[in-house]
Protein backbone atom coordinates (compact mmCIF):
# COMPACT_ATOMS: atom_id res chain seq x y z
CA UNK A 1 0.00 0.00 0.00
CA UNK A 2 1.40 3.35 -0.96
CA UNK A 3 1.28 6.36 1.33
CA UNK A 4 -1.11 8.27 -0.92
CA UNK A 5 -3.72 5.47 -0.48
CA UNK A 6 -3.24 5.30 3.29
CA UNK A 7 -4.42 8.88 3.89
CA UNK A 8 -7.95 8.40 2.45
CA UNK A 9 -8.29 5.12 4.31
CA UNK A 10 -7.45 6.81 7.60
CA UNK A 11 -9.56 9.89 6.86
CA UNK A 12 -12.72 7.76 6.51
CA UNK A 13 -12.79 6.49 10.14
CA UNK A 14 -11.78 9.92 11.48
CA UNK A 15 -14.58 11.61 9.51
CA UNK A 16 -17.03 8.96 10.68
CA UNK A 17 -16.09 9.66 14.31
CA UNK A 18 -16.64 13.38 13.76
CA UNK A 19 -20.14 12.71 12.40
CA UNK A 20 -21.33 10.54 15.30
CA UNK A 21 -24.33 12.08 17.10
CA UNK A 22 -23.94 13.51 20.57
CA UNK A 23 -26.31 14.35 23.40
CA UNK A 24 -29.90 13.21 22.95
CA UNK A 25 -29.22 11.90 19.44
CA UNK A 26 -26.57 9.56 20.82
CA UNK A 27 -29.15 8.20 23.25
CA UNK A 28 -31.35 6.88 20.46
CA UNK A 29 -33.63 9.82 19.68
CA UNK A 30 -35.51 9.17 16.49
CA UNK A 31 -38.42 10.58 14.55
CA UNK A 32 -41.68 8.66 14.44
CA UNK A 33 -44.39 8.71 11.80
CA UNK A 34 -47.28 11.08 12.33
CA UNK A 35 -50.59 9.50 13.21
CA UNK A 36 -54.24 10.36 12.77
CA UNK A 37 -56.57 11.32 15.56
CA UNK A 38 -59.09 9.02 17.17
CA UNK A 39 -62.36 9.06 15.26
CA UNK A 40 -61.03 10.88 12.19
CA UNK A 41 -58.36 10.58 9.52
CA UNK A 42 -56.71 13.94 10.19
CA UNK A 43 -53.15 14.49 11.36
CA UNK A 44 -53.17 16.60 14.52
CA UNK A 45 -49.42 16.80 15.20
CA UNK A 46 -45.91 17.04 13.78
CA UNK A 47 -42.34 16.51 14.99
CA UNK A 48 -43.16 13.36 16.95
CA UNK A 49 -39.89 12.02 18.41
CA UNK A 50 -38.93 9.44 21.00
CA UNK A 51 -35.77 8.35 22.80
CA UNK A 52 -35.16 5.01 24.49
CA UNK A 53 -38.75 3.91 23.85
CA UNK A 54 -40.64 2.62 20.82
CA UNK A 55 -42.79 4.88 18.67
CA UNK A 56 -45.85 2.82 19.65
CA UNK A 57 -45.22 3.41 23.36
CA UNK A 58 -44.44 7.08 22.74
CA UNK A 59 -47.75 7.42 20.89
CA UNK A 60 -49.61 5.97 23.86
CA UNK A 61 -47.79 8.39 26.17
CA UNK A 62 -48.50 11.57 24.20
CA UNK A 63 -52.13 10.57 23.61
CA UNK A 64 -52.99 9.47 27.15
CA UNK A 65 -50.89 11.64 29.49
CA UNK A 66 -51.84 15.20 30.38
CA UNK A 67 -49.28 17.96 29.89
CA UNK A 68 -49.68 19.39 33.41
CA UNK A 69 -47.00 17.24 35.04
CA UNK A 70 -49.42 14.78 36.61
CA UNK A 71 -47.99 11.25 36.79
CA UNK A 72 -49.21 8.86 34.13
CA UNK A 73 -48.53 5.11 33.99
CA UNK A 74 -47.78 3.65 30.55
CA UNK A 75 -45.77 0.53 29.68
CA UNK A 76 -44.98 -0.23 33.31
CA UNK A 77 -43.31 3.10 34.09
CA UNK A 78 -44.42 6.51 35.35
CA UNK A 79 -44.34 9.37 32.86
CA UNK A 80 -44.66 13.12 33.40
CA UNK A 81 -45.50 15.49 30.56
CA UNK A 82 -45.00 19.25 30.43
CA UNK A 83 -45.57 21.98 27.91
CA UNK A 84 -42.14 22.69 26.47
CA UNK A 85 -42.34 26.50 26.39
CA UNK A 86 -43.92 26.72 22.92
CA UNK A 87 -47.73 26.44 22.73
CA UNK A 88 -48.60 22.96 21.47
CA UNK A 89 -45.19 21.44 22.19
CA UNK A 90 -45.20 18.70 24.83
CA UNK A 91 -42.27 16.77 26.31
CA UNK A 92 -42.89 13.60 28.30
CA UNK A 93 -40.17 11.89 30.31
CA UNK A 94 -39.67 8.79 32.40
CA UNK A 95 -36.06 8.62 33.52
CA UNK A 96 -34.01 8.47 30.30
CA UNK A 97 -37.12 7.81 28.15
CA UNK A 98 -38.53 10.72 26.17
CA UNK A 99 -41.56 11.33 23.95
CA UNK A 100 -41.96 14.75 22.32
CA UNK A 101 -44.68 16.08 20.03
CA UNK A 102 -45.98 19.34 18.60
CA UNK A 103 -49.79 19.41 18.59
CA UNK A 104 -51.36 21.42 15.77
CA UNK A 105 -54.74 21.87 17.49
Amino acid sequence: MSVRWAIPLLAGPVLALALLPTGAAAQGTHRCATFTGPGDNLVHSRNFRVARVSCATGKRVVEQCRSDGAPCHIAGVTWRCHANGIPGEDRCTSGPRVAEIFWLD
